[in-house]
C-alpha cells in the first residue's frame, strides 16, 4: 500500500505533489494525537482504579468484609464479635462523652459494626459521636484531636454507604480542618519523640478516607505525600536507628506505648491503601516484642526507666492490639505470647469489647507461640545502650538492668551508668522519683537528674544547670530533631559478654559529664548468677580541682536502709556514717552491700520525711507518687578527695531474714583492684580489675589445682612441686574466674610446665600440658580398682598411650614428659 501511494506521488507534478504530502502529514499527526489522548486516558483509569478504591479502604477493603464477617461467626471471634454488639447495644444513647479519647473508642466501635452488619442503627450512633468531634475539636488538647483525625476518618469510610452527600461534605470539611490544624499549627517534635507517632501521623487517615471525594482533593494529595515521607523518610528510619537490630525505644516501655501502636497501625493502613509493605522496612517493630518480653520485671510489672511509670503488665489490655498486628506481620512467635498472654475479659459488660475489632481484623490462631524461657537471659540492645539480665524468668528470679548509651529524646534521663536491681520479690536498687508531669518542679531538678539515679554524682560549686538545681550531675543535652542528624553519645557500652555463670558489662560516661569535672568515668557491672553483683568504677577528676569536687557513688532503695558503721554526724534527712556495708530491702527480698574499696568509705543515708528527693537542702517532691517512688539514698564517697577515685562495691540479693552472705576478700595489687569470692572448699571466683584500666599483669598463687567452670575459658596454671601453684593473667579492664578445685596433686617436676583441665568426671579426664619438663601427676577421686587408657591427641586423632588401673581409693599416678603444647585424656575403660 506504502508503496503504491510513493508511486502516486511520483508521477504528479510538482505543485500537486506537495499539496499531498501536506495532507499526508496532517493526517498522521492527527492520528497521533488521538492515540496519545487515548493512551492518556487510559493510564489515568488505571491510576485512578489503584489510587482511589471504593470505601471501605482503612484497614480493610470491601473484598475483605464477607471474610471478616465469616471470621465474626467462627471460634474464636464469634464469643468476642457477640459481647461486643450486647455491649454496643447497652451504649446506645449514653454517649457521647466529655473525653475525646473514650469518645474515639466508641466511634470506631459503632463505625466497624456498621460495616460488619450493615444495621443503619450502627451508623447512626457512629454519627452523634462524629458530630461531637466536628463541633468540639477546636476545645481539646492535641491528644484528643488526633484521636478525632483517626477515629472520624474511619467513621468517615466505614459509614460511607450510610452518609448522605451533606453529611460526607461535614464529616469531611471538619475531617480536613483537623488534619489542616494538626499539620501546621501543632507543634512538630523530633523524629525521636512520641508525639509526631501519635499526632502528626494520624493525618494519614483522614488523608486515606477523602482521597479523591472531591474536598480539596489537591491538599489530601499533599497531606497524603506529608504521611509517606514521615514514614519512609523520618519514623521508620529513626525508630530503626533506636531498636538497632536488638529492639527498643528510647523514652521507656510507657512511651514506647504512644509510639509503637500508631508506627505499627499506620503502616498497616498505608499498606491496605496502597498496596506498599512497609512492614519489612521496620526493624523497630520486628523486634519490639522480644523487647517487651525483656522489660518485664519478675514481679510482671515494666521496667520503670525514664519518664514512664510501671504497671502489671497481666491486667492491662491497651497492649494487646497492636501486638496482635505485629504477630501476624511478623509472624512473630514472641508478640503472640504477649497477646496470649493478656486475653481479653468476657462479657458484655466490660470496656475491653471497645477494642475486640483489632482481633476480628488482624489475629491469627495459627501462630504458635514462643515462651519467654526460650530466650537468652541476658541481652544487649545496643541501639540503646542497656543490658538486661536475669538469673531465670521465675518471679523469686534475680532481675538487673544497666544503661549506658546515647541520648535520643527529651524523655531519656541523665542517667548514664545507672542500674536497678530486683530479687526475691523485691525492688531492692531503683529508679526514684516518680514521673507527675513534663517539666515540674519535681521531674526538672530531681526525677529526671542524676541525682535520682544509681550512677555517680560530682559536685562542682561553679557548675551551672541553667537555673535547675546543681546536683552534682551529667550535663544537659539537646536531643536531635531529625533523623539525619547527629546523635549524642553520653554514655557507650565499650563490653558485654554473658558466659553463662557470670554477665559482665562495661559502660563509659565520661562524655556525659562537664569537662571542667571529670576527665575519665567507666563503670564495670558484673552479675554472678543468681545472686551477687559487683560494680567497679574508675573515675578521675582534674588534676588542678580535685579539691573543690565532692565524688559521690549513689544507691536509692524505696524502704530505709540500714548502714553497718559508725555514725559520725546526723543531720535532719542525713546520717553521716565511717562503715563498708549496708542492708536494703523491700517485699520479701534485700539487699546486703559491702564496700570492699575504698577502704576508709563514708557514707551518707539521706531521705525520710521531708528530705526524700533533695538537692542543695530543697526537697522537690512530685504531685503524686506511687508504690516504687522511694525516699531514700546512700551517697559513698572516700574519706579524702582526690584526683582519682575507686569504687569497689559487691551486692547481695537474697531473701529478706536470710543469714546468707558473700565471704569476700579484697585483692589490692600495684596495678590491680578485685576480690576473691569464696563460695566453699572447692570453689571459688576472682573478679580483678585493673586499677586504671590498661593492660595488666598478675601473677596469682593457689594452694590446689583448679578448673575453670566458665564454657570457653580454660585457665592456664603454672605448675611447681607439690602444694603451690601460680595463675599468671594478662587483661585488659577485668577479668573474672570461676573455679572449682580438681583432685590432682603434682607430686615432681622439673622444667617449666603449664597445665589446663578443660574437663573433668570419674570417668573422663582431658586436659593439656605445655612447655618443656617431666610432671608426675596424682590424680584421685576416679572409679576404684577400675582401668583408664591414657591418650594423647594427635592431629584430629587419639592415640592410646598406656592403660593403668586405680587403686582401691581410686587413684594412679601418670608420669609424663611434657615438650610442647599436648592434650591428654583419661579415659574409664
Amino acid at each position: 500500500m506504502l508503496l503504491f501511494i510513493f508511486a502516486k506521488i511520483f508521477l504528479m507534478d510538482f505543485v500537486r505533489k506537495i499539496l499531498f504530502i501536506l495532507i499526508i502529514l496532517s493526517l498522521v499527526s492527527a492520528l497521533t494525537v488521538l492515540m496519545l489522548k487515548s493512551s492518556t486516558s487510559k493510564k489515568e483509569h488505571v491510576k485512578e482504579k489503584i489510587t482511589s478504591p471504593p470505601h471501605p479502604r482503612i484497614y480493610f477493603t470491601k473484598d475483605d468484609l464477607e471474610r471478616l464477617r465469616k471470621r465474626c461467626d467462627q471460634d474464636p471471634f464469634k464469643k468476642e464479635f457477640e459481647d461486643m454488639l450486647k455491649f454496643a447495644d447497652n451504649s446506645i444513647g449514653k454517649g457521647p462523652f466529655k473525653n475525646g479519647w473514650a469518645n474515639a473508642k466508641y466511634l470506631r466501635l459503632y463505625a466497624f459494626l456498621y460495616a460488619i452488619t450493615g444495621e443503619v442503627k450502627y451508623a447512626n450512633e457512629a454519627k452523634k459521636y462524629m458530630d461531637w468531634f466536628v463541633s468540639t475539636w477546636r476545645d481539646l488538647d492535641v491528644f484528643q484531636i488526633a484521636e478525632g483525625i483517626e477515629s472520624v476518618a474511619e467513621g468517615y469510610d466505614w459509614c460511607y454507604n450510610a452518609l448522605t452527600a451533606s453529611e460526607r461534605k461535614k464529616y469531611g470539611s471538619a475531617l480536613l480542618e483537623m488534619c489542616t490544624w494538626m499539620k501546621e499549627k501543632a507543634w512538630r517534635h523530633s523524629d525521636y519523640c512520641n508525639h509526631v507517632y501519635f499526632e502528626k501521623l494520624r493525618i494519614l487517615y483522614g488523608a486515606i478516607a477523602l482521597y479523591k471525594e472531591g474536598i480539596d482533593d489537591g491538599l489530601v494529595e499533599v497531606y497524603l505525600k506529608y504521611c509517606e515521607s514521615l514514614l519512609k523518610n523520618h519514623l521508620i528510619p529513626a525508630s530503626n536507628k533506636v531498636a538497632g537490630d536488638d529492639g527498643g525505644w528510647c523514652e521507656g516501655v510507657g512511651y514506647e506505648k504512644m509510639t509503637a501502636p500508631y508506627l505499627a497501625m499506620a503502616i498497616e493502613a498505608w499498606r491496605v491503601f496502597t498496596g506498599e509493605n512497609l512492614f519489612p522496612n521496620s526493624t523497630f517493630l520486628r523486634t519490639l516484642a522480644i523487647w517487651n518480653i525483656y522489660c518485664i520485671r519478675p514481679d510482671w510489672k515494666y521496667v520503670k526507666i525514664h519518664d514512664t511509670k510501671t504497671y502489671d503488665v497481666r491486667y492491662v489490655s491497651f497492649n494487646r492490639p497492636y501486638m496482635v498486628l505485629l504477630a501476624s506481620r511478623y509472624k512473630d512467635p514472641y508478640a503472640q505470647w504477649l497477646v496470649n498472654m493478656r486475653p481479653y475479659k468476657e462479657g458484655e459488660w466490660t470496656g475491653e469489647n471497645l477494642l475486640k475489632l483489632y482481633d476480628i481484623l488482624w489475629y491469627d490462631p495459627n501462630i504458635t507461640e514462643a515462651r519467654p524461657d526460650t530466650l537468652p537471659l541476658s541481652k544487649h540492645f545496643k541501639g540503646l545502650g542497656w543490658v538486661i539480665m536475669r538469673s531465670g524468668w521465675s518471679e523469686n528470679d534475680t532481675y538487673a538492668l544497666f544503661e549506658c548509651g546515647k541520648y535520643y529524646a527529651g524523655h531519656q534521663h541523665l542517667d548514664q551508668g545507672n542500674f536497678i536491681i530486683l530479687g526475691k520479690g523485691g525492688y531492692l536498687v531503683i529508679d526514684s522519683g516518680y514521673y507527675d508531669s513534663w517539666g515540674s518542679p519535681h521531674h526538672k531538678n530531681y526525677y529526671r537528674r542524676t541525682i535520682a539515679h544509681n550512677t555517680i554524682i560530682i559536685y562542682d560549686p561553679e557548675e551551672s544547670f541553667d537555673s535547675l538545681s546543681n546536683d552534682g550531675g551529667q550535663m544537659l543535652i539537646d536531643p536531635p530533631r531529625f533523623v539525619d542528624e547527629p546523635i549524642p553519645e553520653p554514655g557507650k557500652i565499650i563490653q558485654y559478654e554473658d558466659k553463662g555463670i557470670y554477665v559482665c558489662v562495661v559502660g563509659d560516661a565520661t562524655k556525659a559529664y562537664s569537662y571542667r569535672k571529670l576527665r575519665r568515668f567507666i563503670r564495670t557491672f558484673i552479675f554472678i548468677r543468681p545472686d551477687t553483683f559487683i560494680v567497679y568504677d574508675i573515675v578521675d577528676v582534674p588534676k588542678g580541682r580535685y579539691e573543690e569536687l565532692d565524688v559521690k557513688w549513689l544507691l536509692h532503695s524505696i524502704n530505709e536502709p540500714k548502714v553497718f558503721g559508725k555514725i559520725v554526724k546526723e543531720e535532719s534527712g542525713r546520717t553521716i556514717y565511717e562503715g563498708n556495708s549496708f542492708l536494703v530491702y523491700h517485699n520479701t527480698g534485700e539487699l546486703l552491700g559491702y564496700v570492699l574499696f575504698p577502704n576508709n568509705a563514708i557514707i551518707h543515708k539521706v531521705g525520710g520525711p521531708g528530705h526524700e528527693f533533695e538537692v542543695e537542702g530543697i526537697n522537690y517532691a512530685p504531685t503524686k507518687e506511687d508504690e516504687e517512688t522511694g525516699a531514700w539514698r546512700l551517697e559513698l564517697s572516700d574519706k579524702e578527695r582526690k584526683q582519682s577515685y575507686r569504687f569497689l562495691v559487691i551486692l547481695h540479693v537474697r531473701e529478706r531474714g536470710s543469714k546468707s552472705k558473700v565471704n569476700a576478700t579484697i585483692i589490692a595489687e600495684d596495678c590491680v583492684l578485685g576480690a576473691k569470692l569464696i563460695e566453699d572448699e572447692d570453689k571459688m571466683i576472682y573478679v580483678l580489675f585493673s586499677y586504671n584500666g590498661s593492660h595488666t599483669r598478675i601473677s596469682i598463687p593457689l594452694d590446689h589445682l583448679y578448673r575453670s567452670l566458665v564454657k570457653d575459658d580454660p585457665v592456664r596454671i603454672r605448675l611447681s612441686p607439690r602444694g603451690r601453684y601460680y595463675l599468671d593473667l594478662d587483661f585488659t579492664l577485668y577479668r573474672i574466674l570461676v573455679l572449682e578445685r580438681v583432685p590432682i596433686d603434682v607430686l615432681n617436676m622439673n622444667g617449666d610446665v603449664t597445665l589446663q583441665i578443660l574437663s573433668f568426671s570419674q570417668n573422663n579426664i582431658t586436659f593439656r600440658l605445655d612447655g618443656v619438663g617431666n610432671v608426675t601427676l596424682l590424680i584421685t577421686s576416679l572409679n576404684k580398682s577400675s582401668h583408664y587408657g591414657f591418650y594423647m591427641r594427635r592431629g584430629d586423632k587419639w592415640s592410646l598411650l598406656q592403660t593403668y588401673q586405680t587403686d582401691e581409693k581410686g587413684s594412679l599416678i601418670l608420669d609424663i614428659a611434657v615438650n610442647g603444647p599436648s592434650e591428654y585424656s583419661l579415659i574409664a575403660s
